[in-house]
This record gives C-alpha cells, structure tokens and sequence, in this order.
C-alpha cells in the first residue's frame, strides 16, 4: 500500500511539498519534502517506523517540482508544443525530467470506451527512479480537450514495459472526445 501527496503551486509549474508513505510488511516507511524557496533550500527527510534516517538539504534558487507534480504540469502544458526541460526532485536527490510536447493528435482505443478517443500524444525521459523503478523513456495521450484527461500511457518500471489505460472517471459531466 502506498499513498503519495505533493503541494504546488496553482501554476503546476513547481512543487511546495512532497509526502510519501509506504507500507512495508508491519511498518511504514514516510518521505517529506519541503521546498523553502523564501530561504533558497530543500528540505528531503526519509523515516522508518517513525524514526528519521536520512535527511539532505539542496540549496538552490531554482524552482522544482517532485515526481508526482509532474503528471499535473504534463496535463497544463500538453497542448503547448514546447520541450520542457524540469528540475526534478525525487528520493533526496536532484535530476531533470524531460517532456516533449509536440502537440501530435492521436485517436486511442482503449478497454473502457467504446470508441476511439481524441488525444493530444507527448513522450519523454525521467532521469530518476521513482516508485516500482519508473524510469527512462515515457508516452502519454491526455484527452484532446479542455479536461486533458490522461487516457493512455505507457513507462519502464523494475519488471519491464506497461501500459497504464484509463478505466473510469468521476469529473461529472465529462464525455471522451471522439477520435
């Protein structure tokens, strides 16, 4: 079991706080993460049954996102056309994310729904290792829409590839567009 919350800023653009639980077997392993941007730091803390045992402090004038902030910074910027090189912390470590919107309009079949889905396609590469060993090379297909709703992707994780499909939705009102 594991549950995971990241704080950002309204503009998805950087990260103010990244927590992270993990159970394991009888006990949990926490991570937090604070990004004190007025006093130029990051603040990465690893616990264990409630006991810190590792703590790094980043000095940086950057702004950064945590791994989780960046499927919302993917969702806002989808459509931009842009390649987007993004500070990235995960565990206690810096890296970068790289992201190219392209702006590519894909019609995607998935199990779900029983016609093709109107999608905007990007790909690209985590230089981190996140949770299951989620690294390397990505694509996603994000609804063609206002909602830019994640419809597909597929990553590398510790086991090989996997394809991640949409299986349903709770935003009322919402219907996939049509590819």
């Amino acid at each position: 079991h594991a549950v995971y919350r990241s704080w950002m800023d309204p503009s998805t653009v950087f990260s103010y706080k990244f927590t992270g639980s993990t159970k394991e077997q009888d006990y949990w392993l926490f991570d937090q993460t604070i990004f004190d941007y007025d006093n130029k730091k990051i603040i990465a803390e690893k616990f264990k049954k409630g006991v810190k045992y590792r703590s790094r402090i980043i000095y940086t004038t950057k702004k950064w996102s945590d791994g989780l902030s960046i499927f919302f910074l993917a969702r806002e910027f989808v459509k931009s056309k842009r390649n987007i090189k993004i500070p990235t912390v995960i565990d206690v470590d810096t890296c970068y994310t790289y992201i190219n919107f392209v702006g590519k309009k894909e019609s995607v079949k998935i199990s779900s729904i029983d016609y093709p889905v109107r999608t905007v396609w990007f790909n690209g590469r985590a230089d981190w290792t996140g949770i299951y060993g989620l690294t390397g090379y990505f694509e996603g297909w994000f609804s063609d829409d206002d909602a830019s709703i994640p419809i597909k992707a597929k990553m590398n994780v510790y086991v090989g590839s996997i394809n991640i499909e949409l299986i349903k939705w709770n935003r009322k009102g919402w219907v996939p567009p049509r590819g």
